[in-house]
């Protein structure tokens, strides 16, 4: 059956495989799916980022800056091109 796992040994683990805290490994994958949805699609910031919990668009321009070292808009295609 499954293995029980206390909050230690998750975070052990999560910094084993994934090099990162389990925080901060859900901000990493919320933002490659932002990266992607910012690529392919012209919507709203806002509306982005209440679909991935974020309170406003700029608080999650700013988390997406801090992730990605890029802002959101940068990750979109040119217009036009």
């Amino acid at each position: 059956g499954p293995v029980p796992c206390n909050r230690a040994a998750h975070r052990r683990l999560c910094l084993r495989l994934h090099q990162r805290a389990p925080m901060a490994q859900l901000t990493w994958m919320r933002m490659q799916t932002a990266a992607d949805i910012l690529a392919h699609s012209e919507g709203k910031l806002g509306e982005l980022a209440a679909r991935l919990g974020y309170a406003d668009a700029f608080a999650f321009s700013t988390a997406f800056k801090r992730v990605m070292g890029r802002s959101p808009r940068q990750f979109r295609p040119a217009r036009g091109a």
